[in-house]
């Protein structure tokens, strides 16, 4: 919340107050900068080794191979990699209702499933490698 001043200026001074569509999008833009993580404010009350920090957090691997891997990642890759995405895999869990929901149903299968607000697979990877491979 430090940068909530530069915000307000910013809305103060750079937004086209005139036209609406204009001023829409200018307060959206700098209403998504503000909101932005800086690379800067992941760290700023963190250790300076990433792997100490979170001990706690991550327990599926060794000491060795979390120094290993965060000498050759940034500490924005790292915190990615080994917070954020398994938190990710552990929360978003597809449907019951629909355990292997693929593209291949009829449509109202799949209307059905989106007004129930829950993921579709859209593609695979084997299937986005098949297509770029002619590339």
């Amino acid at each position: 919340m430090n940068q909530l001043p530069i915000y307000v200026t910013k809305l103060a001074t750079l937004v086209s107050w005139s036209v609406e569509s204009v001023c829409f999008e200018n307060i959206c833009c700098i209403t998504a900068n503000f909101y932005a993580v800086s690379s800067s404010s992941l760290f700023d009350d963190c250790s300076s080794s990433p792997v100490s920090s979170s001990k706690s957090i991550i327990d599926d691997k060794s000491d060795k191979e979390n120094a290993v891997s965060s000498s050759s990642l940034s500490p924005r890759e790292w915190m990615i990699q080994h917070i954020l995405w398994p938190i990710l895999c552990s929360s978003l869990l597809p449907s019951r209702r629909y355990p292997n929901f693929d593209l291949d149903h009829n449509e109202n299968d799949i209307k059905s499933f989106s007004l129930q607000s829950c993921f579709i697979r859209l593609t695979s990877l084997t299937e986005l490698y098949k297509v770029f491979e002619r590339c």
